[in-house]
């Protein structure tokens, strides 16, 4: 894809689970309380990771880059989250491929300020989903788009 007649490569970027269990545990496993009707806890115990792959529209094969693990880190008992992993894949990405040309692709998790501004900071451009029936987030993409579009509105933001 071209922007501003530079190529630049499609990123899609999600996390994803790949290891649950009720037994197995061990120090990195992130650990989620689950209750059933009747109130009864159980907890799961499980791996995920942050994945960057770029893309093709026109392609079904993907190139898997630097995944991110999110786990509990050394030893912790506070879980980590999607979101510091993927400021941890973005320094890691951009000390590994200073030069590549990005859109991030991202879903609502990431349309907040402090993630923009972080790939900003990165020169990187993205492309954020964020579904209408997400009704907060997406009253604020279109607040704000029109905040920049009409400067009458600007008056109320």
């Amino acid at each position: 894809m071209k922007i501003n007649g530079q190529s630049h490569y499609l990123l899609a970027t999600d996390g994803s689970g790949y290891f649950r269990s009720e037994k197995l545990v061990c120090d990195c496993c992130m650990i989620e309380e689950h209750f059933d009707e009747n109130n009864k806890m159980t907890l799961k115990f499980g791996h995920n990771i942050l994945a960057g792959s770029i893309v093709h529209p026109d392609l079904k094969q993907v190139i898997p880059m630097c995944p991110e693990p999110i786990m509990r880190l050394d030893g912790s008992s506070k879980n980590d989250s999607e979101q510091t992993a993927f400021r941890r894949f973005l320094a890691d990405f951009k000390r590994e491929h200073p030069k590549l040309k990005l859109i991030f692709l991202l879903d609502a998790l990431y349309a907040n300020g402090p993630i923009i501004k972080l790939l900003r900071e990165y020169g990187y451009e993205f492309l954020i989903a964020v579904k209408e029936t997400k009704k907060s987030s997406f009253y604020e993409c279109k607040r704000g788009r029109d905040y920049w579009r009409n400067p009458v509105s600007r008056k109320s933001f």
